[in-house]
Formats: C-alpha cells, sequence, structure tokens
C-alpha cells in the first residue's frame, strides 16, 4: 500500500520539477492560511473582552451631549 502510494506521488508530483515547485508553492501558501487563522483564533480566544472588536459597541455610534 505505502509503495503505490509513493509511487503515485512520484509520478503525479515528484517527477518533474515545475510540477514539484508548484507543490511547494501550493503548500506554503496553505500552511501560510491555517497556521495564521489558528494563530488568530487562538489570540482572539485569550483576549476575548479585551479587544476593540469586542468593545466597539460601546463606544461607537453613541449621540452626543451637544446633539
Amino acid at each position: 500500500m505505502a509503495g503505490g502510494l509513493a509511487t503515485v506521488a512520484y509520478n503525479s508530483v515528484f517527477k518533474r520539477f515545475s510540477t514539484t515547485l508548484l507543490a511547494l508553492a501550493v503548500g506554503g501558501f496553505a500552511f501560510e492560511f491555517l497556521f495564521n487563522k489558528a494563530t488568530d483564533t487562538y489570540w482572539d480566544s485569550i483576549n476575548r473582552g479585551k479587544q476593540w472588536k469586542d468593545l466597539k459597541h460601546r463606544y461607537a455610534n453613541k449621540p452626543s451631549a451637544d446633539e
């Protein structure tokens, strides 16, 4: 099973340098996207209630005393 999977991976991705380079570029982009999404989610969960996006509704668009 593993030998067949390695053969398929070699024939479809690693046989030509251009496809290897494309696979690395796509993999790098996907890793960056997923890593940023995961760290942003973690940061937001740790700092819930302390960020502007959580407090904006309290302070934004309130009518002032002059109006």
